[in-house]
């Protein structure tokens, strides 16, 4: 007989429903940024800012350990893992891969509806760019990128994407920090808009992979900046 599949385990936390609802809070707190890359903190810490016992706040650490996003270090507490220059290197390199595939792909597929919202949450993004409203204006950006892996049509490769999705959104939110880079991305993406909406799939990818380069040196930059020295002029 053919063996039953096992059943998904569920947390032994005593307090049902506590440790998702500590997992989903202090996730959203590491990729908003509220506890910064590096920062030191304690299960106690942690149970004071969340009204919450430590025991569903260790097993949402646990959790969030898995996802990379904590480390416990024993005798020492816990810290939110820092970007390192490897790690923006490693999620760029995939996103190259499989973004610009989805861009060709979107140029060949995307129907006029689609076109037409990709267009619409663009227009938004520049108008809330305009009006000084970064944020807003970042989260109608991060839309271009979902319209264009739904109008990729391809599941594997939008599953692939979603498993970046955390590291993803913690790198948008730190160029995010660098002045004027919004509104350089944000022309980016009109570029990459006019490419998919022209038909053009090699342009499509070309334009996606420019503007992935462009967030991936911001980000560098942000974990690493570098001085170079001043050359005297004679």
């Amino acid at each position: 007989m053919p063996r039953q599949p096992k059943k998904p385990q569920r947390r032994s936390s005593t307090e049902p429903g506590l440790a998702d609802r500590a997992y989903d809070e202090l996730r959203r707190r590491i990729l908003e940024g509220e506890y910064q890359p590096g920062e030191a903190t304690s299960e106690y810490q942690l149970s004071a800012d969340l009204n919450m016992s430590r025991t569903p706040i260790r097993e949402a650490l646990r959790e969030l350990a898995k996802l990379g996003l904590v480390e416990t270090i024993p005798q020492k507490g816990v810290f939110i893992s820092e970007l390192t220059v490897q790690d923006i290197a490693e999620v760029f390199q995939l996103r190259e891969v499989l973004e610009c595939f989805a861009a060709r792909l979107a140029a060949k597929h995307m129907t006029h509806a689609q076109r037409m919202k990709m267009s619409e949450n663009h227009h938004y993004a520049l108008e809330y760019a305009k009006s000084g409203e970064a944020r807003k204006a970042y989260d109608y950006a991060v839309l271009m990128h979902k319209s264009i892996m739904e109008a990729a049509g391809n599941k594997r490769l939008t599953k692939l994407l979603d498993q970046l999705e955390d590291q993803t959104h913690r790198l948008g939110l730190l160029t995010l920090k660098s002045d004027g880079r919004l509104q350089a991305a944000l022309e980016e993406h009109g570029q990459i808009i006019d490419r998919i909406q022209a038909g053009d799939e090699e342009g499509a990818a070309d334009a996606m992979l420019q503007h992935l380069k462009a967030d991936q040196n911001v980000a560098m930059a942000q974990v690493l900046p570098i001085q170079l020295p001043k050359q005297n002029v004679s």
